[in-house]
Order: C-alpha cells, then structure tokens, then sequence
C-alpha cells in the first residue's frame, strides 16, 4: 500500500510539473502538448490513488485528453502545407504572412478563374460587389484615361472593398489571366468570423497598396518631365 501511494505521488506531482510547464509556453502547440502529458499521468495517478481506481476522475481526464488531442491536429493543420496541391502552394507564396489554415479559409472562399477572353473585373467609379487577386497574366487598368498594365501577384479592387467605395480605376484581365475572385459579403463574413485572418489580410492588402503607390511615383515624375 505504501508503495502504491508513493507511486501516486510521483505521477500526480509530474503531472502537476508538465501543467506548470505547458501554461509557461506561448505557443499554444507547445502549451497542449504539455498539458496531455499532464493529463496522462493524472489518469495513471487517479488509478493508484486509492485501493480502487477513480474510475470517474479517470474517465473524465481521458475526455479531456482526447478534445486536447483533437486540437493538437487542428493546431498542426493550421501551421502545415503537406494537405495543399502544387497549385495551391505555388499561390500561397503571394500570401507569406498568412498561416497555412488561414490561407486555405480565404481560398475557399474565394473562387480561381482563367479567362478564356477579355473579363472586365472593375469600372471606374461604378459600385464594385468583387474583389480580385491576379495570379497569372496580365490587367489593363484604365484611370482618368490613362493606361497601365500589371502583371500577376496584385489586388484590384481593394479600395473599394475596404471603404464601400465605387472602383477607383477600370480593370480588365486579358485572355489566359488567372485570378480569384471573392465577393465582398463571403469574405466580410469570413473576416468577421477569424479576426486573425481580417488582421493578416489587411496586412498584406497595405502591402500591395503601398507598393502601388511607390510605383506610382515614377510614371508621375516622367509626366510632369514631360509636361515640362
């Protein structure tokens, strides 16, 4: 009997020291992993505790064991790219600031398209109810009469999804572009849903714009030098 109690001990206070541990740990990967350790020897503890196992202490722990588990896989899915096809990868490269799980929500909520002829996405000043993400290709943007073309790895659209706004330029993707597609109510939901996926996709979104704007910078002073 005194050694049965003398081995509960041992298990409960390493339970007790990997619960310490995990909830040291910020990374919630780390954190669970721990804590399941933990509750493995709380269950060895509660069946030698007493003369007879604590079988309602152990059924309960192993329940709980078992949601950890489950969320363990719901971690390494989110953090992982091994279930993603070459396509999806090869895409996901525009999107480096974004887990894997996030990505894979905000594809599936969009739709990719290739255009067999001339798609015009957006026209300038006109309500806009898509948002867009050219891949491969190439745009033509028409802005107060000027235009412009751009290659894939760019938003078209995003003003006018972040603001309400209408368009700000006209956009038309050539024959053979490819691109996703989201509507702006699918993808408000989904922003709304996973705060950490609105934060990183509003990160990347001010990317592409101030990169746009960077860009912008030379076509004006070569204007003006003309103007000149």
């Amino acid at each position: 009997m005194l050694a049965s109690l003398w081995t509960a001990e041992i298990f409960v206070y390493a339970a007790l020291l990997f619960y310490v541990l995990g909830f040291l740990f910020r990374d919630e990967l780390w954190l669970r992993g721990l804590l399941f350790v933990g509750t493995i020897f709380y269950i060895i503890y509660y069946y030698y505790a007493a003369s007879n196992p604590l079988w309602d202490a152990i059924l309960t722990s192993s329940i709980l064991g078992v949601v950890n588990v489950a969320m363990i896989g719901v971690v390494i899915w989110e953090r992982t790219k091994f279930t993603m096809s070459s396509d999806q990868a090869s895409i996901y490269a525009y999107f480096p600031n974004m887990s894997p799980g996030q990505f894979r929500r905000l594809m599936k909520a969009g739709q990719i398209v290739e255009a067999t002829s001339a798609v015009d996405a957006c026209f300038e000043d006109q309500p806009l109810e898509r948002f867009y993400f050219l891949l491969d290709g190439e745009a033509a943007i028409s802005k107060q009469g000027q235009i412009t073309h751009s290659t894939g790895g760019h938003f078209f659209g995003e003003v006018a999804f972040l603001t309400g706004s209408t368009a700000s330029a006209s956009v038309r993707f050539e024959p053979g572009a490819r691109y996703v597609v989201w509507e702006h109510a699918s993808l408000q939901a989904l922003m709304e849903k996973a705060p950490n996926l609105s934060n990183a996709l509003l990160a990347r979104l001010n990317l592409d714009m101030a990169g746009k704007v960077a860009g912008s910078f030379p076509l004006r002073s070569a204007r003006n030098a003309a103007l000149n």
